[in-house]
């Protein structure tokens, strides 16, 4: 007897019905999300000094509105900084008389958030301001930090 030969196949003869699923674009668009997640995590860290302590607010007529584009911090020893850079008080009016420029070529109006610490000297802050309200800006936010209170029982 002669013994019986059989090829294998490995693709089947009738197409499979059902969907595939190609796995390069989902990785393209895992990818990219990271990618503007990660953009968007350093544009805020930026702006926010993590040695700022904030003041506690609480109001809640307050907390529906939406900060300004502008962030100035003042740290608790004193230190101005803007965009992750400490600056003097003459450095920031320019800053500020820039932005304001810009601001105004575009149509828009600048507001400015004062990110101050609450363990600063209070002096420091008024200088802030002094320096802010000499540059043209009047609108003027300052962040703090939402406190929950009790209500008495």
């Amino acid at each position: 007897m002669k013994p019986s030969s059989r090829t294998v196949g490995f693709v089947s003869p009738e197409p499979r019905s059902g969907v595939t699923v190609h796995v390069a674009p989902l990785i393209d668009i895992v990818f990219l999300l990271i990618c503007f997640y990660l953009l968007v995590a350093q544009l805020i860290s930026d702006q926010k000094d993590p040695s700022v302590e904030l003041a506690s607010m609480a109001n809640p007529a307050l907390r529906s509105e939406t900060p300004a584009e502008m962030v100035i911090n003042l740290r608790h020893d004193g230190a101005v900084t803007v965009g992750g850079r400490t600056v003097s008080l003459p450095a920031l009016q320019a800053m500020l008389s820039d932005q304001l420029a810009a601001a105004g070529h575009a149509g828009e109006t600048l507001h400015v958030v004062v990110r101050a610490d609450r363990r600063q000297q209070y002096g420091k802050l008024d200088e802030v301001l002094k320096t802010v309200r000499r540059s043209g800006i009047t609108q003027i936010v300052f962040r703090t930090v939402r406190t929950v209170r009790k209500e008495p029982e």
